[in-house]
């Protein structure tokens, strides 16, 4: 009898040796990736941006000249062209996250991008038909651009992060106008003493203005960031970019009469916004 349990037992305890063995060598499941830190990232994306433009002159004979209030018969007046512009935009950015909980990211981003987003627009509409006619040509361009902003985000899964963004916005901003008469030979002016303009037909610029500046604003959007691998991850993102109101005046580059002040007008390209779709690569430390 002895003999016969002895076997049992044996095979009993090597089979719950075994199986001890095989817990102890089984790893609990590895910890998801933290989303806090510090993080770096390029970006590259498309731009596009359509808007109006107003004028105003500056001063009676400007005022009239844009508003056609001339004895010219069929004198039309002048056309103020829109603007639309299209440009790829490409930059760095850098940033930090905190993830709150299991579900919740905020962080901070800035980025700054460079861009050929440039608009022009010309009219051109009767001024004494059917000889001479006017243009009036306008140019807005913005080459580079950047961002402040937060970031709040949703854990779709434990790689994939849903977000939506907004902050301050900035960018350099260069825009242009020009009137030109065209036609034959002939020469237009006008204005009382002390203000005034003087056109040469055909084809010379006789009004003319240029400008530059920084302009600051808004932006809002929202995103998704797709971690691959503890470091790295991909990301797809679009913002509306709003900065501050453009404009420009155009100055008469000749006077009708000796010693007046030159007439001008104001080009008027109203806030120069913008929308961007863009993806990108990001580092985590």
């Amino acid at each position: 009898m002895i003999r016969q349990v002895v076997p049992v037992l044996a095979g009993l305890t090597a089979a719950t040796m075994a199986q001890a063995a095989d817990l102890a060598v089984k790893a609990p499941p590895a910890a998801a990736p933290s989303w806090t830190g510090v993080y770096i990232g390029a970006t590259l994306g498309g731009a596009w941006a359509d808007r109006d433009l107003s004028l105003v002159g500056n001063d009676v004979p400007a005022a009239n000249r844009l508003a056609a209030n001339t004895s010219f018969p069929g004198n039309q007046p002048v056309v103020a062209p829109g603007v639309s512009a299209r440009s790829l935009t490409g930059g760095l950015e850098a940033g930090f996250d905190v993830q709150a909980s299991a579900a919740v990211v905020a962080g901070f981003v800035a980025d700054v991008s460079l861009m050929s987003l440039e608009g022009s627009g010309a009219g051109t509409n009767a001024l004494l038909p059917p000889s001479f006619t006017q243009t009036l040509t306008v140019d807005q361009k913005v080459d580079w651009w950047g961002t402040l902003r937060a970031r709040l985000g949703w854990l779709a899964t434990e790689n994939l992060l849903l977000y939506a963004t907004g902050g301050l916005a900035y960018g350099h901003v260069e825009r242009s106008a020009a009137y030109r008469f065209d036609g034959p030979a002939a020469i237009l002016g006008g204005g009382p003493a002390g203000v005034s303009y003087l056109c040469a037909a055909p084809g010379q610029a006789c009004f003319s203005g240029s400008a530059s500046s920084v302009e600051l604003g808004f932006t809002a959007g929202a995103g998704g960031e797709l971690r691959l691998t503890r470091q790295w991850s991909l990301k797809a993102e679009y913002l509306y970019v709003s900065l501050g109101r453009s404009a420009v005046d155009s100055v008469a580059v000749a006077v009708f009469n000796a010693g007046d002040r030159p007439s001008s007008f104001n080009a008027d390209f109203g806030r120069t916004d913008f929308q961007v779709a863009r993806g990108g690569a990001v580092y985590r430390f």
